[in-house]
């Protein structure tokens, strides 16, 4: 008999799995905004528009971009459902007026990009400030850095058979934290500070709320995005939280 020795989270073994993630990032102080119609006010037109979107665990709303002219849906035949970001239109959300711990914050997001593209995934940005933050992924590079370019971290995405890519990035320690799917944890061997005040304005799939850049707007498809206000999830301290997410189980019907 083959004996496997593996650490299996607490939440495999409960009588309801699928409560696991959500009661976690509640107890965390998480935001996550997982691509479902029961989670968006919509548009009442043929194909209908996000206008809307509520977070799973906490009371926190992203509203549609202003250059967004009802260009977001979720697309149900995309396995697990999805949110469509096309190519060089905007589809973002923003979520204003957050307050976070600028020296210590993470991100998850869970997306598709058939041409491993998906360009700007999420912004962060407190418009007192002539910087901000932004993760992207351009032809398999996944690249986290500040605008002027204080701190960079880039890894390559490496062949898999799943579709589904989960990015993890933080802001910790005045180091950049990246991990793709679930690999590594890299860190920028440089430490530096990249000021960014309160309150600030998270933007998902675009860098801001003006109707330019749009090279910088990629094709993907969104199935969940998490923001963690005062916690770096990629710290070895917050493995056990780290460890839910290499189970597509505990995502209920995300696999």
């Amino acid at each position: 008999m083959l004996v496997l020795k593996t650490t299996v989270p607490e939440a495999l073994i409960l009588k309801d799995p699928n409560k696991a993630l959500p009661a976690r990032l509640i107890a965390d102080g998480a935001h996550w905004f997982a691509a479902r119609p029961e989670h968006a006010t919509l548009s009442e037109d043929p194909v209908p528009a996000i206008q809307m979107w509520r977070s799973r665990t906490s009371d926190a709303v992203m509203q549609k971009t202003h250059p967004n002219k009802n260009n977001s849906a979720f697309r149900p035949e995309i396995q697990g459902g999805g949110i469509e970001f096309i190519s060089g239109t905007h589809c973002g959300f923003y979520l204003s007026n957050l307050t976070l711990n600028a020296q210590n914050w993470s991100c998850a997001l869970r997306f598709e990009a058939p041409q491993n593209s998906a360009r700007t995934l999420l912004t962060l940005n407190s418009g007192t400030v002539d910087n901000y933050m932004f993760l992207q992924q351009i032809m398999g590079q996944v690249i986290f850095k500040d605008q002027q370019s204080t701190l960079e971290i880039t890894a390559a995405q490496e062949p898999t058979s799943r579709p589904v890519t989960t990015l993890y990035a933080a802001f910790s320690d005045q180091r950049l934290w990246l991990r793709v799917d679930n690999g590594p944890v890299q860190t920028t061997g440089t430490q530096a500070d990249i000021p960014l005040t309160n309150p600030l304005t998270l933007y998902i799939g675009c860098r801001s709320n003006k109707a330019r850049l749009l090279k910088t707007l990629g094709h993907f498809f969104l199935h969940d995005a998490i923001l963690w206000p005062d916690t770096n999830i990629l710290d070895p301290d917050h493995k056990e939280t780290l460890d839910l997410f290499d189970h597509p189980e505990l995502w209920g019907a995300r696999a």
